[in-house]
């Protein structure tokens, strides 16, 4: 089959002569072919830059929507650290007025070292500066209220009940049933041993006159003070004692140091509580300092 051709006439204005070109159909069908294939790129690459465009758009949106919210959690953390350390103050605050009066519970641990403090507000989700804001309050006005309590309580008689641990340390016998540490046969413990070092000083729990100085029997270098209202505490097992009988003492006034005398297998101090000469669970009697 032949080659047809096509002539191209092109007619100037004005008196120019007339041109024409003759194109084979072949060559046509090329030229046409790629001139749909070059507006199909060119259409394809502007399809192209809008979404690229609108991408970048979206992205940017993005970038400062996270960076708006990091700004939020940054915000969020200062005034969570504001408010732990605001938390940190009010639990001491609570636990001086928990000691005052007798209340809380002991910080001791039996049969090992007390474990370290934690806290705070936890940040696993950001918590909403707002709300922050109004805990933030509420723990000002908890903490204008428990000063104005303890400036009440400064103002008054001071508490006679024992409240707080006659010495640092770690529980190494409990009150109650037991097994002699020197007979090995079943006793009651009257009350509870605290393990530290030799010479760790021993503290009056409560305020009280000093009824006994002196070695007591198996109890060795031993301290009892009378607080009224029919309470007495003792402690027992002192390498030094620094009272004496009738002597005024204040609650956390230093009474003596741990030791080994009497009857004991290594330095502690044996803590008793007696309510009209009975003895009793010294626990419920020890608070936060």
């Amino acid at each position: 089959m032949e080659d047809s051709r096509f002539t191209i006439l092109i007619v100037p204005s004005g008196r120019s002569e007339l041109r024409k070109f003759k194109i084979s159909s072949k060559y046509l069908s090329y030229g046409l072919i790629t001139l749909a294939m070059l507006c199909a790129l060119g259409i394809g690459t502007i399809v192209h830059y809008v979404k690229v465009y609108k991408q970048a758009k979206i992205v940017e949106k993005v970038q400062q929507e996270n960076a708006n919210l990091r700004a939020s959690l940054e915000k969020s953390e200062v005034l969570a650290q504001k408010l732990n350390r605001k938390i940190s103050s009010l639990s001491r605050l609570s636990a001086r007025l928990k000691a005052i009066t007798g209340l809380g519970r002991s910080p001791l641990k039996e049969e090992q070292a007390p474990a370290g403090g934690m806290g705070g507000v936890s940040l696993s989700q950001a918590p909403d500066p707002g709300q922050l804001m109004a805990l933030e309050k509420k723990a000002e006005l908890l903490e204008k209220n428990l000063k104005g309590l303890q400036s009440y309580i400064d103002t008054k008689k001071p508490f006679s009940t024992p409240s707080i641990p006659p010495a640092p340390g770690f529980i190494s016998s409990t009150f109650g049933s037991r097994l002699n540490p020197f007979t090995n046969l079943p006793d009651f413990h009257e009350g509870i041993d605290i393990c530290n070092s030799y010479g760790t000083p021993v503290l009056a729990t409560a305020r009280g006159t000093v009824i006994h100085a002196g070695s007591l029997g198996s109890f060795g270098q031993t301290v009892e003070i009378d607080h009224g209202n029919g309470i007495t505490t003792l402690f027992g097992h002192l390498s030094k004692i620094h009272v004496k009988v009738g002597q005024v003492v204040s609650r956390g006034e230093r009474i003596g140091l741990m030791g080994n005398s009497g009857m004991s297998t290594g330095p502690h101090v044996h803590y008793e509580v007696r309510v009209h000469d009975q003895a009793v669970n010294p626990r419920p009697y020890l608070a936060r300092r």
